[in-house]
């Protein structure tokens, strides 16, 4: 039941036939130390038959300015109110029942309503009290990207009612998703596409397709990757396609919320390039807010819910407007000063991840020299010691965020040829070349044997399908100049849909060198049972991860010899 706004409902009403500074005095009242003056109810034998705003007055003056002000010429009777009584769910469907009858273009387009009993007003309603609920039922969320980034934004905000229109330029894709068929792995994801699919989640592949709906905003979240060109150069084509694509379309009042990663500064440019062409205002007429992604592949749909939304605000209205947007997708928010401060922290966690795997990295060769586990080396470092937090080398450091993420950052005034992050990068993107050398050193004869690479994903854990910069790819392509033979076998990947370029696993051939080139959790499952029936003497592992336990595994009978590899050391195991 809606609580009481006004004690006096009279002193918010006039006449119709009233004289004219009766309005007045009724438009100056207060009706609380929140809300202003400036909105009349206008009564004919004390039945409500229409508002007044100050707008009202201000645009028929406007348009009229010699003409006498009467209430009846400024009076509105196509207004929205409430019966009394109602509870909250019925007044929300009441109001928007209203808007979307008067096909009105805007958003709420008055504050307060009136609330009637047989016809005569005896209260009135704060709207804003009702604003979320409304606006995440009218709203449009427009997905545009359904990667990785964008599917599960996409499903999460269906599942908490939102209505989504997910947009991808990919038509096979698009095709699949309305058949409920997602081309992510992601635990949970097949069921909440198959609950939110026409229901509430719409895929479409053309804008032509989106119906237009009662309410001022539009919201334009751009989920799109932002690769790397030559030379490590940011390619912001896919944004800049995007913003193309939307100037026709985008309408006063709509906001665009940035997730995918882009340079600091970036939010600034495209701001001023609608603002140019558009001769429009931020925070006038349109709205933009960054909301960096920064969920891991795997388990987004949890982490979208319990990690703080990073988001940041044009303008403190686009401020306001993300913290409604947000509000019941995740569990906390972190609002920041500015758009560049949201920008920045996305890309600054990855590239410290990435920054200090590459101290762990740049330990491998000096590992190697001495034969050293590199493995255990740190663990008895970091062992008991409070200050010390090193983390456990990595075979390259893949995937599609870490690899590029520090190139986002501007060095140019710390010389970026020599920093110490770009550093790191290349001891990262130098890891595979120098584990293969490492191996063709100790093994002369390594062209006589056939691998089977484990893993292709560029992670196992949480497991993905994704095989964008992995780095088992640049030790496939490594590996097919030293040996024999080298095919591929992922838990994950549908190699014949996803990887069609690459020799696939033949479960009829013997093979004598195994690399595990990710940390899923069965690839040491699928070693084991490939080493308790090979046919082979002398076998090659190579375990950057510090995966297999030799120790405890059974062997076939007639395996003689295994040579171990981790990413720093070497170890012949005679059977």
């Amino acid at each position: 039941m809606q609580k009481n706004f006004v004690q006096n409902i009279e002193e918010y009403c006039v006449d119709i036939e009233a004289p004219f500074i009766n309005l007045l005095d009724v438009l100056n009242k207060k009706f609380n130390s929140d809300f202003g003056s400036g909105f009349a109810l206008v009564t004919k034998d004390n039945v409500l038959v229409g508002v007044i705003e100050d707008s009202d007055l201000r645009k028929f003056l406007l348009k009229n300015p010699t003409e006498k002000l009467t209430i009846s010429k400024l009076v509105n009777t196509n207004f929205i109110f409430i019966e009394a009584g109602l509870n909250k769910n019925e007044i929300i469907d009441r109001v928007i029942t209203q808007i979307n009858s008067r096909g009105w273009n805007t958003f709420l387009p008055v504050k307060v309503i009136p609330v009637i009993l047989n016809g005569k007003p005896i209260d009135l309603l704060d709207l804003s009290e009702y604003e979320i609920e409304i606006s995440q039922i009218i709203d449009n969320n427009i997905i545009i990207g359904l990667g990785y980034v964008g599917l599960t934004l996409a499903l999460s905000l269906s599942s908490i009612g939102r209505t989504v229109f997910g947009f991808d330029t990919d038509s096979n894709k698009i095709e699949n998703l309305k058949k409920g068929k997602s081309q992510i792995t992601e635990p949970g994801i097949d069921k909440l596409l198959s609950n939110c699919l026409d229901i509430n989640f719409f895929p479409m592949s053309s804008f032509d397709t989106l119906p237009f709906k009662s309410g001022l905003r539009n919201f334009y979240y751009i989920c799109v990757g932002t690769p790397l060109k030559t030379a490590n150069k940011i390619d912001l084509g896919p944004i800049n396609d995007v913003i193309k694509m939307l100037m026709p379309i985008l309408k006063e009042g709509d906001a665009i919320i940035m997730r995918s990663t882009v340079p600091v500064g970036t939010g600034s440019t495209l701001i001023s390039l609608i603002e140019s062409q558009n001769n429009w205002k931020i925070g006038v007429h349109f709205n933009y807010i960054s909301a960096p992604e920064r969920t891991v592949e795997g388990d987004a749909l949890r982490e979208i819910k319990e990690l703080p939304q990073i988001i940041g605000g044009a303008t403190k209205s686009c401020l306001l407007l993300a913290s409604k947007v947000f509000q019941g997708l995740s569990l906390s928010v972190t609002p920041v000063n500015n758009l560049e401060t949201a920008e920045l922290a996305k890309i600054i966690g990855n590239a410290y991840r990435d920054y200090i795997f590459g101290f762990s990295n740049s330990l491998i060769d000096i590992c190697q020299s001495f034969n050293i586990d590199i493995n255990h080396l740190i663990n008895t470092s970091n062992r008991g010691y409070p200050r010390s937090n090193i983390p456990l080398p990595s075979p390259g450091v893949g995937g599609p965020c870490l690899t590029k993420d520090s190139f986002f950052l501007d060095l140019t005034p710390l010389d970026s040829k020599n920093s110490p992050v770009i550093k790191a990068r290349q001891i990262n993107q130098e890891v595979p070349t120098k584990s293969i050398e490492f191996i063709s050193s100790v093994i002369k004869d390594l062209k006589r044997f056939s691998c089977l690479c484990i893993g292709l994903a560029f992670k196992g854990v949480p497991a993905t399908n994704d095989i964008r910069d992995s780095t088992s790819i640049t030790y496939y392509n490594l590996l097919k100049r030293k040996v024999e033979k080298v095919d591929v076998w992922d838990a994950v990947v549908d190699l014949e849909n996803e990887a069609p370029n690459f020799s696939h696993y033949n479960p009829n051939f013997e093979y004598n060198f195994f690399a595990l080139l990710n940390n899923h959790p069965n690839n040491t499952h699928f070693l084991k049972s490939k080493l308790q029936n090979t046919l082979e003497e002398q076998i090659i592992i190579f375990d950057p991860w510090r995966l297999f336990n030799i120790e405890v595994a059974n062997f076939a009978d007639c395996l003689k010899e295994i040579e171990y590899f981790s990413l720093s050391h070497y170890q012949k195991f005679v059977i």
